[in-house]
């Protein structure tokens, strides 16, 4: 989102003439181009001061439909009919995210406010992990992800870890969605260092379809598609254009090669600072003890009763007990009579925040290492760290992935072996079992 260019006279010799018509003709049109360039400013401050609250108001309803599809479709009691329908709402409903995601993140971007967040990341299990998302959905096709890691790599480095993983589940999906047989590859190779750097490429080849020559300039634009539109399904359109822009933040650039019927490679080069494999998290939770033989309490703070009652719905079909609030101040007094193991709790709401009554929990001596799950709707790498900082144990986005909380619950609350089972539990809980215990 560039300022309009103002055109400037040629200088040629048919100009010299006329020397004072031109000066004055600029100046009339550096006039007319100055409320222009004046509205194209306020435009982007808006936007500074806006993108949070577009993020919340967008996501906040996808937590609910998105967590109840999720829910729903865990019935085991469902005709085929029933889980074919909630099936399409969860998939329509990733989809419109996934558009939400990449839109709010070009906006970011072109309007030069992206900020990477750099923290230690061990780049080898990052990279292992990054393929593990996708191994289910390659087996859907036959295919394999097949991970190449260069020995030589640095143990840790500093990098934004979400954008950096954005990027490559951006490559990978697109090699799945154009591959029907063989192999996707994750390759990373140790280029040498520059100082206190490391350099490091990262390959993504398939043995797809491929790329028509003349498609390929035009593959990072937006919402170009390109391929039959059985392919096309799904995408968005955007996946690319940001992942060249996020590398592009990060001081790389990436290229592609393509042989039509033969395969596909995306690369990219990064200059990562090399980092200290001793830092670490800043604040880790201790985990507390609860009694034998009563059910683990779960506190549920949401200013928002569609997201109280899905969640209070899934803890309740997992096993736990739970209670909700709909502010930081009745949570506040909730974690006094219920006495809670664990607390989801929202990280924007009027009145007391989630943010405030983090910190007020941390403050006491009593709940010092309390567990809190942040949730919240303003994903911006900015508020994530600020939950974090305020003492939250995990942050999570909305919409909320019921597995990915469970998991979360599982690390925080339960000890080695219990837990392994939540979501096996809420798909053997009936939906009629859960009884929501949100007020109305």
């Amino acid at each position: 989102m560039a300022l309009s260019a103002m055109t400037l006279p040629r200088s040629d010799a048919s100009c010299s003439s006329t020397s004072t018509a031109n000066v004055t003709s600029m100046t009339e049109r550096r006039k007319l181009s100055e409320p222009r360039a004046a509205r194209r400013v306020a435009e982007l401050a808006n936007f500074a001061g806006s993108e949070s609250t577009l993020s919340h108001e967008l996501r906040t309803p996808l937590n609910a439909i998105l967590g109840y599809a999720q829910l729903l479709g865990m019935d085991e009691g469902l005709t085929e009919r029933q889980r074919r329908g909630i099936e399409t709402i969860r998939a329509t409903g990733e989809h419109l995210l996934s558009l939400i995601n990449d839109i709010l993140d070009l906006s970011k971007i072109e309007a030069q406010r992206h900020e990477l967040v750099l923290a230690p990341v061990q780049i080898a299990a990052f990279l292992r992990s990054a393929a593990d998302v996708l191994r289910a959905k390659a087996s859907e096709k036959n295919l394999v992800i097949a991970l190449d890691v260069d020995p030589k790599l640095p143990a840790v480095v500093l990098a934004d870890e979400l954008r950096l993983r954005q990027v490559l589940l951006n490559l990978l999906g697109n090699a799945l969605r154009f591959t029907d047989q063989g192999t996707v590859t994750l390759c990373a190779i140790d280029e040498g260092r520059e100082g206190r750097h490391a350099l490091v490429r990262i390959d993504v080849c398939d043995t797809g379809v491929g790329i028509k020559p003349e498609d390929l300039p035009v593959i990072f634009e937006p919402f170009k598609q390109v391929g039959d539109a059985r392919r096309r399904e799904g995408g968005t359109g955007l996946g690319l254009t940001v992942a060249r822009a996020l590398v592009s933040a990060m001081g790389g650039s990436i290229d592609v090669t393509s042989e039509p019927g033969r395969g596909t490679q995306f690369s990219f080069r990064l200059r990562l600072q090399l980092a200290d494999t001793g830092e670490r998290e800043a604040w880790t939770p201790s985990i507390p003890a609860h009694q034998e033989g009563r059910r683990a309490r779960v506190l549920v703070i949401d200013d928002v009763a569609h997201n109280r009652a899905m969640l209070v719905d899934f803890l309740n079909a997992a096993g736990f007990e739970s209670e909700s609030a709909e502010d930081g101040q009745q949570g506040m007094d909730r974690v006094r009579s219920f006495q809670p193991d664990l607390i989801v709790m929202d990280s924007v709401m009027p009145g007391m925040s989630g943010l405030q009554a983090t910190r007020m929990l941390r403050a006491h001596p009593t709940h010092s290492n309390l567990p809190i799950i942040a949730v919240s709707a303003n994903a911006t790498e900015q508020h994530l760290q600020d939950c974090l900082q305020a003492g939250a144990s995990m942050c999570l986005s909305k919409p909320v992935r019921l597995d990915r909380l469970a998991s979360v619950i599982q690390q925080l609350l339960q000890p080695a072996e219990a837990g392994r089972d939540i979501m096996q539990r809420v798909a053997q809980g009936t939906l009629s079992q859960a009884t929501s215990t949100c007020p109305k």
